[in-house]
């Protein structure tokens, strides 16, 4: 909105249509998930800024959570909360670049329990800090 550079606008346009395009290849799942997996990912997908909880996933799925948290390990390989932490992460990354927001403000929006503990997860699944990755991608 407060652009008036046009090469800047349409430098931000292609930006916005990679990071769709890569969220798109990314959504898609393989074939090889059960439909309650299935189910499981596209409820953390479309609820991404809700608190989540096996709880919560479970109940809506109407399973047991115990079979869930089986169920979901031994198809994807990660946890469901660690399935979760990776997904806020990454979606955290078009705030950190398209958005004027703090990193707690980022990490409050994602429901995570506080700054420390949204850079430690952002850092332990990039590499860096949520401040460094928004540093190196603004040049």
């Amino acid at each position: 909105e407060k652009m008036d550079d046009m090469k800047k606008l349409e430098e931000f346009e292609y930006s916005m249509v990679s990071t769709f395009i890569q969220t798109l290849k990314e959504e898609q799942l393989p074939p090889k998930y059960s439909p309650m997996v299935k189910n499981a990912i596209t409820y953390i997908h479309e609820h991404i800024l809700d608190d989540l909880s096996l709880g919560t996933i479970s109940a809506e799925l109407y399973v047991n959570p115990s079979y869930l948290s089986n169920i979901f390990k031994k198809e994807t390989g990660a946890t469901l909360t660690e399935y979760i932490n990776r997904k806020k992460v990454e979606e955290s990354k078009y705030f950190l670049l398209h958005s004027e927001m703090t990193i707690s403000e980022i990490a409050v929006l994602f429901r995570f329990c506080n700054q420390s503990y949204y850079t430690s997860l952002f850092k332990k699944y990039t590499g860096i800090t949520p401040k460094k990755y928004r540093e190196i991608q603004a040049v």
